[in-house]
C-alpha cells in the first residue's frame, strides 16, 4: 500500500492547465451533485439544484454585463424609467446604428439588420425581460410595435452641465 510519496505532477503547475481547468471543480459540483435517495432497498441518484445566493447571481450578472459592449452602450445612452414608458425596437435599432456608425465595420453594420437586432434583444440578459412583442396588451394598452418597457433615452442636460462646469 502506497501512502504518501514525494512525486509531483508538474502538469498541474503549468499555466495552460490552469487556464483550461480553472472552473472544472465548479462545473463538476453543479452538474454532478447528487443526493442518494433510498427507494425500497435500491439506491436512486437524483440531481439536486445547487443553491446559488442572490448576491452571487448579482455579482455574476454584473460581471457579464461589464464585459458586454452592447450593454455598456445601452446603459450609457438609456436610463431606467417608469414601467409605462416604451421604446420602439426600430427606434432603438436606428439609435444603435447611428451612435456606433464610426466604431462598427461596414460588414458588421450590414449584418446588424433589424431582425437580428430583435433576436439579440430577445436573448439579452439585461433586456429580455423588458421586451414586448407586437399585438400584445401592456398596462391596458395594445402594443402594435415591438418595444422595450421601463427605459428612456438620457437627457442631454447632464452633458451641458459638464460643459458649463469646465468654463
Amino acid at each position: 500500500m502506497k501512502i504518501f510519496t514525494d512525486e509531483k505532477n508538474s502538469l498541474y503547475k503549468e499555466e495552460t492547465f490552469k487556464v483550461e481547468n480553472y472552473c472544472a471543480l465548479f462545473e463538476y459540483l453543479i452538474t454532478e451533485h447528487t443526493q442518494v435517495t433510498p427507494l425500497l432497498h435500491n439506491t436512486v441518484y437524483v440531481k439536486n439544484d445547487l443553491y446559488i445566493p442572490k448576491t452571487c447571481k448579482k455579482m455574476g450578472a454584473d460581471y457579464l454585463l461589464d464585459k458586454d459592449d452592447f450593454a455598456n452602450w445601452f446603459l450609457d445612452v438609456y436610463e431606467e424609467a417608469p414601467v409605462d414608458e416604451l421604446i420602439s425596437i426600430k427606434a432603438l435599432h436606428a439609435t444603435y446604428l447611428e451612435k456606433n456608425e464610426r466604431t462598427m465595420t461596414k460588414a458588421h453594420l450590414r449584418e446588424m439588420t433589424c431582425k437580428k437586432f430583435i433576436a439579440m434583444i430577445k436573448e439579452h440578459m439585461l433586456l429580455k425581460k423588458h421586451f414586448i412583442d407586437t399585438d400584445t396588451w401592456y398596462m391596458n394598452k395594445r402594443i402594435i410595435k415591438q418595444s422595450i418597457w421601463g427605459w428612456r433615452m438620457m437627457s442631454d442636460d447632464s452633458d451641458n452641465d459638464d460643459a458649463n462646469d469646465d468654463e
